[in-house]
């Protein structure tokens, strides 16, 4: 699909969904003469919301860890290390407070196995991150969402290894950052990794896009998750006509 339609088509689902994106009303595609001190892929990048996004972890080529955390200046367009990390890749992230980035599960070349830490690093440059916690289980390949208010991180999915044999996770885990406590708060439709998550400030609802299933087929369903009532919901089907777009509004509402 080209760009400029896949943007369109993005825009259009959330829309439908009644997730308001008015940052979104003037947006522009700008291609910037920054570039990061080395490649990456597989990595994470969170927003601060306000001038910097971070870049964790991830591959610099195949077997290769970058072990930096990189922040990107929106305004300026700087590039620099602020961190080490640790040598982990495919794991799911967080900002809290703006100030603190969170890091969860992954792949550890150390250990070569999948992680269950959870680690903690200052956004300050030249600090090294600390391990704070444990999932209670082993997971990479996850989709994370964060509530500010609540101070709380939601895992969707996942998948973990054994040598050979590969497990894939239907639950939803809830990391309160608060009291460093995790919970399985519910269970997804269907167990799933590589999937989106968007959350709705306003409503405080997270909404699950696709993924892989346990055969490594695509999906293309959306799910609805309320931390409050704890329902979760596989919404309608998603490539539908105009009479989709009223359901998903009436779900919303």
């Amino acid at each position: 699909m080209w760009p400029a339609l896949h943007l369109l088509w993005t825009l259009a689902v959330f829309a439908s969904l009644g997730i308001g994106l008015t940052f979104c009303q003037d947006l522009e595609l700008v291609v910037t003469d920054s570039r990061l001190p080395v490649p990456v892929f597989r990595h994470k990048v969170v927003y601060d919301g306000q001038d910097s996004l971070y870049i964790i972890g991830g591959y610099v080529e195949s077997g290769v860890y970058n072990d930096k955390i990189i922040r990107y200046s929106l305004q300026s367009g700087s590039v620099d290390d602020i961190a080490t990390f640790r040598n982990v890749s495919t794991g799911v992230a967080a900002i809290r407070g703006g100030n603190e980035l969170l890091y969860f599960g992954g792949w550890e070349k150390e250990e070569e196995v999948p992680s269950s830490r959870i680690y903690s690093c200052s956004v300050s440059e030249g600090t090294e991150c600390r391990l704070v916690g444990d999932l209670g289980m082993s997971l990479y390949s996850a989709s994370l969402a964060w509530d500010e208010r609540t101070q709380a991180a939601y895992i969707f999915g996942g998948m973990s290894r054994n040598g050979s044999n590969f497990f894939y996770y239907d639950t939803v885990l809830r990391y309160d950052a608060s009291n460093n406590v995790v919970d399985s708060v519910a269970t997804l439709p269907e167990a799933r990794y590589d999937g989106y998550v968007a959350w709705d400030h306003s409503s405080g609802v997270a909404y699950l896009f696709g993924g892989k299933n346990e055969h490594g087929n695509e999906l293309q369903d959306v799910v609805r998750y309320e931390p409050t009532s704890g329902e979760i919901v596989r919404l309608p089907a998603w490539l539908r006509s105009e009479e989709h777009t009223s359901e998903l509004q009436s779900h919303h509402d």
